[in-house]
């Protein structure tokens, strides 16, 4: 583990990715850094150093608790957000008693939350197979003397599995997943509220469950970060005024970019882990609406917007929308923050020909007239609109590509095609990894364990195509699993710093103390 902090800290000290080695660096003596890179010279020790890569998850989400840890849920009129990882270690993700639970755990590997889905057809997409076989695989590996091959049935794995987890803490699960995953920092958004949706046709609400505490995933070896959700504090300050002022009295445009602008930055000052904004406009208007509105809206207008089953705010207008992003935009400016934007594939509350990315043009050309403009992270591969996301990158500096969900959701071909389709085009130093896990912890190993095996696969390919050399490929593993994030975000970069110091002081006390 020290070694592989050491080959971040060398990572964190360089602003651009070096894809030729440099005779300053030939000296250097750390495993993963240029000598490493020039042992690479086989399919085998590729595969064998991508294996061994730590890593930074970009975008993944809290794991669901089923119910809420003491003073860990953010409150419409506050701006903090707190909770400790002691919390945690009581509760216990979707404990696998009844038919109800099992469908929690199924619905953490789709999209739908159509009960007859999760019952009757889940089980036999080849994306859940493998991810069911993979994970009973290393998760019981020490307790079984047989693999879970594709002789195993899915509904073998699937119960033994289940088993397994429902004798495991919260608290172990998350550190196990982020160990086997090998990460070293971790971006969670926090703003995704479990409570509001509908799962095998029985409604959750806030009592029953909740996110885990973001403090959680943060250990000797991990730092935990925040993404702020736009929308989320945008429907937080409305909340906050409907309660002050009434339900039912109207909101200005004016008083609205106001009172969000401040709630955003405080958010900001109060916690300080946040290192990333994000928009998931496309569930709520379509990304076509994402561009700031022109004629502006006069500070006079009302707003609208809908109300969730509880009765809270949900924005959805085209005009609201456009205003959150254009004042996360500024923020993000100021802030040198990048902001990450949802796009392609999600549930069903999500129109998925509004989610190609390429809708976002007028915004990307608003933003490229600033000196410095915003860097823009486009999720989940955009899938299936992967090739324009791979356009868009290769012609805007500021657009960067994160393929979490898409790994490990598809098929492991459907994995494979979509990397080589953003490798067609976009600059490959832009692309980085993310699990976008959720509900359960264990998304973040099988994120990690797809994406190297196919990552792997396609760089293999390139260099049989005569495209890059096997060290050259190794560097781009690299920069696709914690260099470019390590670079779009400083304040992972001095974390990282911190950890491996840390861990250096850790080796060298403990060799005094063997010594003495």
């Amino acid at each position: 583990h020290t070694t592989i902090d050491r080959s971040l800290l060398l990572l964190t000290s360089s602003q651009q990715p070096e894809y030729v080695m440099s005779a300053a660096s030939a000296n250097s003596p750390d495993v993963l850094s240029q000598p490493a890179v020039e042992r690479c010279v086989d399919e085998r020790s590729l595969r064998s150093l991508i294996d061994a890569l730590p890593l930074v998850d970009n975008h993944a989400h809290p794991a669901m608790l089923l119910s809420p840890p003491v003073h860990s849920a953010r409150h419409a009129g506050s701006c903090s957000s707190s909770g400790s990882s002691s919390s945690v270690r009581a509760q216990s993700f979707c404990v696998p008693t009844t038919p109800s639970d099992v469908l929690e755990f199924r619905n953490a590997f789709t999209e739908s939350h159509d009960v007859t889905l999760l019952e009757t057809q889940l089980s036999s997409s080849l994306s859940y197979a493998r991810n069911v076989r993979q994970l009973k695989q290393v998760l019981l590996a020490a307790h079984s003397t047989t693999t879970a091959t594709a002789a195993t049935s899915v509904q073998d794995a699937e119960s033994t599995l289940l088993r397994h987890l429902s004798q495991r803490s919260a608290a172990s699960r998350i550190e196990s997943s982020l160990a086997a995953a090998n990460l070293r920092a971790v971006l969670l958004d926090d703003g995704l509220q479990y409570s509001e949706l509908d799962v095998h046709g029985v409604a959750r609400t806030a009592s029953s469950c909740c996110s885990a505490p973001v403090s959680s995933y943060a250990g000797h070896s991990c730092a935990a970060f925040r993404v702020l959700r736009l929308e989320r504090e945008a429907e937080l300050t409305v909340d906050a005024v409907r309660l002050e002022s009434g339900a039912h009295s109207p909101i200005t445009v004016g008083l609205f970019r106001s009172l969000f602008r401040t709630r955003l930055l405080c958010a900001l000052e109060s916690l300080p882990t946040v290192v990333a904004l994000k928009s998931i406009a496309a569930y709520r208007c379509g990304l076509q609406r994402c561009a700031p509105s022109s004629p502006a809206p006069s500070d006079e207008q009302v707003i609208e917007f809908g109300l969730t089953a509880s009765g809270n705010c949900r924005i959805q207008s085209g005009l609201l929308v456009s205003e959150v992003i254009r004042i996360g935009l500024s923020i993000a400016r100021e802030r040198n923050l990048p902001l990450q934007i949802h796009t392609g594939f999600g549930d069903t509350d999500l129109k998925l020909n509004q989610a190609d990315p390429t809708y976002l043009h007028e915004l990307l050309q608003s933003e490229a007239k600033y000196a410095k403009p915003v860097s823009i992270v486009l999720l989940h591969s955009s899938y299936p609109f992967c090739r324009q996301l791979g356009y868009l990158a290769s012609v805007y500096s500021n657009v960067y590509i994160d393929v979490g969900l898409a790994i490990p959701y598809l098929s492991r071909a459907g994995m494979r095609n979509m990397l080589s389709a953003l490798f067609e085009l976009a600059p490959l130093n832009k692309i980085m990894y993310s699990s976008d896990a959720h509900t359960i912890p264990e998304l973040l190993l099988l994120g990690a364990l797809n994406a190297k095996e196919v990552l792997a696969d396609v760089l293999v390919s390139t260099v049989h195509d005569q495209e890059l050399s096997f060290s050259e490929a190794l560097s781009v593993a690299r920069d696709f699993f914690y260099g470019t994030a390590v670079r779009l975000h400083p304040a992972v970069s001095e974390a990282l710093r911190n950890l491996s110091a840390a861990s250096s002081f850790s080796s060298s006390s403990s060799s005094s103390s063997s010594s003495s």
